[in-house]
């Protein structure tokens, strides 16, 4: 049963010669004061997600890359900023380790996290491929929630972005960010995600202005 980021970022985390203090850095960054979705809560929700992935190698690195997809976030930032910047957090946190299977997890590390900021899987490599597929799934798992589910998450994605921006600047920039998704073929990438296509689209289609 999963019970605190710490806890679960110390037990992803022990297989690895990460750099010292690495934990307790991610676990600081997602409890930041400001962030009202992208915080513990919403890491935590998606490594109960996949803990249900049956592949132990796949499960293990699905849980390396929601551990730092989000680990860099700042709102207003140029679109692709947070996931570079996640991306080399995730990296430098495997400080100088050497090695085949060092630079492989790595290489999936920036691809996977940088794949989030468009939710595409254009540039990843076909050998992390799967683990990519189901983050970046597991990422969007709420657009596909009830309809109820779904507005309390972009109320809280909102409160992110109060600082900088005006509510009608913010209704109209999440209109536009659901009309990218739903130009698309699909959402989802695999099962049994791809269940969720039909009601995030419903959702998705509410928020257009």
């Amino acid at each position: 049963m999963i019970t605190t980021l710490k806890e679960e970022a110390g037990r992803i985390l022990a297989p690895y010669n990460v750099v010292p203090g690495a934990v307790e850095r991610i676990v600081a960054a997602y409890n930041e004061p400001w962030r009202a979705y992208h915080n513990e809560s919403h890491i935590l929700q998606m490594l109960e997600l996949a803990s249900r992935e049956n592949n132990l190698e796949t499960r293990q690195r699905l849980e390396l890359l929601i551990l730092y997809h989000d680990v860099w976030y700042k709102v207003g930032q140029q679109h692709g900023a947070n996931e570079n910047k996640s991306a080399e957090w995730a990296v430098a946190d495997f400080g100088d380790v050497r090695g085949t299977e060092t630079v492989r997890l790595t290489l999936m590390l920036s691809q996977g996290i940088v794949a989030t900021a468009t939710h595409t899987l254009d540039k990843v490599n076909p050998d992390y491929i799967e683990e990519v597929s189901l983050l970046l799934d597991l990422d969007l798992w709420g657009l596909g929630q009830p309809a109820e589910y779904f507005q309390t998450s972009t109320e809280a994605i909102w409160r992110e972005y109060q600082p900088i921006a005006t509510r009608k600047q913010y209704d109209e920039g999440r209109s536009a960010w659901a009309k990218s998704f739903l130009t698309r073929d699909g959402i989802y990438n695999v099962e049994p995600y791809l269940g969720l296509e039909r009601k995030a689209r419903e959702n998705l289609a509410a928020l257009i202005v």
